[in-house]
């Protein structure tokens, strides 16, 4: 069975972690648990329940003995404050991963420019009559 889903992962797909992959995804998972740690304790339990153990809104509010409004609440300002400590942390790791220069720029807006009927060298533009309508407008 195992070989038979590994057949069908498709391209996505991927073989053992080399080991500073391996080592990465601990220290980020470690982060996340600090992150997850420091959370006050009214936010902690919400987030725990509901991201962790997949409890709905109600049973969260059942098992806590909260407003079903205040489980949305703090599990959306649990997320808030999570999202801030960790790009704290590893915000200057992703501050260049997607730069756009030079030739990768240049790249991605000649596709964009192709994709919605305009040349990039002289400005032209593709017949109204043979662009793709926008979404949602009937043909």
């Amino acid at each position: 069975m195992a070989e038979t889903l590994a057949a069908d992962a498709g391209p996505f797909a991927t073989a053992e972690p080399t080991p500073e992959q391996a080592i990465a995804r601990r220290e980020i998972r470690s982060a996340i648990e600090k992150a997850v740690d420091e959370l006050p304790p009214y936010f902690r339990s919400v987030f725990m329940l509901r991201a962790i153990e997949q409890m709905s809104v109600e049973e969260t509010a059942s098992c806590l003995g909260i407003p079903g409004e205040t489980v949305k609440t703090r599990f959306h300002r649990a997320n808030k404050l999570l999202r801030q400590a960790l790009t704290t942390q590893f915000g200057a790791i992703f501050d260049d991963v997607y730069l756009f220069l030079g030739g990768r720029c240049d790249r991605l807006v000649a596709t964009v420019l192709q994709h919605i009927g305009v040349t990039a060298d002289t400005g032209s533009t593709v017949p109204h009559s043979d662009r793709p309508a926008p979404c949602g407008t009937p043909p």
